[in-house]
């Protein structure tokens, strides 16, 4: 809606990973240059880590693009709830290779022909393996023995891209010994300082045709960093929702105010459904049967119900009907959500 609004020809706050709105926090700098250098060897593993919402995925899709094809062969893996000879064939489907074998050693082979094919036309493999932190360690083992990682034989560059405790794992050597020893690289992706989250929220503004409106005062631009701890999906949210607000109320102008008006309604919402999925979860711990879990069992504002607006005197205007309609909304679409928890918790409780 406020895309219309402000007449912007896209979404610039999506919470989907879109490398088309990459912006490059300083942070990054080290990994995108390891791929500028002249030469990349394949000289064991790279680790990028980053708490959740720190932009790890839209890290790994800008490199699988902005790579340069003439060097690199670039596949991209994020499936990693597997082992054996399914991971195989997921770091082969990342590769495009469409190579079919029976034993672990045969895939093996099979990627080491594509690997040697690449290198003799001076072009270097690279695997880039998003949510690393959900390989086991028989998968981790998988790997390192697919790959020989660590190995003089190694001709796959791998890039592990994850969340923190994947390297405590590698740290507390709680992972197989051909990978924590051949760890040669390891970058930490941080929150958005102050400067960046600006820059961060201009880029993705400026990329759908944004021209100073509506404007965003250095207060407001100050509270969004606070408000997000400069975690580009929590900005993300933020920005959305403010923008949003602004052009349900035919603003110009976002400053200060606007911003700490919409994150405390944020929060609310986030206790809310918290709340909310905490209770579910109770229910469906102790056997709460799918009959019982009904509509008598969802607070009477979120169980799809109209909400009765208060009595008002003739001081009170329009404007608080208008409001009260929002929140109604709102609380349906959270119904939906609440339902839809429900259902899953109930069939989880149904399999103990």
């Amino acid at each position: 809606m406020f895309e219309d609004y402000y007449k912007l020809n896209g979404r610039p706050f999506q919470l989907t990973p879109d490398p088309k709105y990459y912006f490059q926090p300083e942070s990054h700098s080290p990994v995108i240059e390891h791929f500028s250098g002249s030469a990349i060897t394949p000289d064991g593993v790279a680790l990028v880590t980053g708490d959740i919402g720190t932009g790890k995925t839209t890290l790994a899709r800008h490199l699988q693009e902005a790579l340069d094809s003439n060097r690199f062969v670039v596949g991209m893996m994020s499936n990693t709830r597997v082992a054996g000879t399914d991971l195989m064939v997921t770091i082969m489907n990342a590769f495009g290779l469409d190579g079919r074998a029976e034993t672990l050693d045969d895939y093996t082979g099979i990627l080491g022909d594509f690997a040697a094919k690449a290198n003799a036309a001076d072009r270097q493999p690279v695997l880039i393996i998003d949510e690393a932190q959900g390989l086991s360690n028989t998968a981790l083992e998988d790997l390192c023995s697919a790959l020989k990682l660590g190995s003089e034989h190694q001709q796959v560059h791998c890039l592990m891209i994850a969340q923190p405790g994947l390297k405590k794992r590698v740290s507390a050597n709680e992972v197989p010994n051909e990978l924590s020893q051949c760890v040669t690289h390891d970058w930490q992706i941080q929150p958005l300082s102050a400067a960046e989250s600006a820059g961060y929220l201009l880029h993705r503004l400026k990329l759908v045709g944004w021209n100073d409106r509506p404007v965003f005062s250095d207060g407001a631009m100050e509270a969004l960093h606070q408000h997000s701890d400069g975690i580009p999906r929590q900005l993300n949210t933020l920005c959305a929702r403010v923008l949003l607000f602004g052009a349900l109320d035919e603003m110009e102008e976002i400053d200060q105010e606007v911003v700490e008006t919409v994150a405390s309604e944020l929060e609310e919402e986030t206790k809310l459904n918290a709340s909310h999925r905490e209770r579910i979860s109770s229910l469906a711990n102790s056997g709460v049967s799918a009959a019982s879990m009904s509509d008598t069992t969802i607070p009477l504002e979120l169980s799809g119900r109209k909400v009765e607006k208060p009595e008002t005197g003739a001081a009170e205007d329009k404007e608080m009907e208008g409001r009260l309609d929002k929140i109604e909304d709102m609380m349906k679409s959270q119904d939906a959500t609440l339902k839809q928890l429900t259902s899953l918790m109930t069939q989880l409780a149904s399999q103990k």
